[in-house]
């Protein structure tokens, strides 16, 4: 017997197959214009939305040997092209190389990737420089986004990695930026270094060393 959940309007909407599942989802992930969340995608399938995030984990699985990835950033989930073949399918769209970040744009990246959620002021004193522009640069290259503001006197703007920074760097979600940042040292604010939970293996690097 197939689950039912309550419809937006509050209605009881009929399951989609169980056996279809999988398919739905993926079908209803490709045509989504922007990253879909999995409340919405249960409220349309019919299912819970632990069935939808254990679906979503199988196909996820899945595309590993296909030309796409499911990209994941919190309860957010939609499809990129698979980074090995980035440049084949540039090439099919007449997309010029995408351009290289500056030093600056960098290690401004590296800071919030490492602290999100981050301040500006937390931002340039790690630097030691203003980061206005730079926050500008990597906003208007949607890298970051503004996350919400801080819990202090003049509400500051607070930041944090998007979609595209983990399409940018072929990261499949925040799970493995996680991972990453985790087994390399972290600076601390002062600009010393500050161990992380694991010993960093030899040759470890920033995700964005190798873009």
């Amino acid at each position: 017997m197939n689950a039912q959940v309550p419809g937006t309007e509050g209605t009881v909407q009929e399951a989609v197959p169980a056996d279809l599942l999988k398919q739905a989802l993926e079908s209803l992930v490709f045509v989504a214009p922007e990253p879909v969340h999995v409340n919405a995608l249960a409220r349309t399938v019919g299912w819970p939305p632990g069935k939808v995030r254990t679906a979503l984990l199988e196909l996820e699985e899945d595309c590993r040997s296909r030309g796409l990835r499911l990209q994941r950033t919190g309860e957010a989930v939609q499809f990129v092209t698979d980074p090995d073949v980035a440049d084949v399918v540039q090439r099919f769209l007449g997309i010029a190389e995408k351009r290289q970040l500056t030093r600056g744009a960098l290690e401004t990246l590296a800071i919030v990737a490492f602290k999100q959620p981050v301040t500006r002021a937390t931002i340039d004193t790690m630097r030691g420089v203003n980061s206005d522009y730079m926050l500008t640069r990597l906003r208007e290259s949607e890298l970051i986004e503004e996350v919400g503001r801080e819990n202090a006197p003049g509400r500051p703007l607070i930041y944090g990695t998007s979609f595209n920074f983990l399409e940018y760097f072929g990261l499949e979600g925040m799970e493995e930026l996680r991972r990453i940042l985790d087994s390399i040292t972290v600076p601390s604010e002062d600009g010393s270094p500050q161990p992380s939970s694991e010993t960093p293996p030899e040759g470890a690097a920033l995700p964005v060393s190798s873009a």
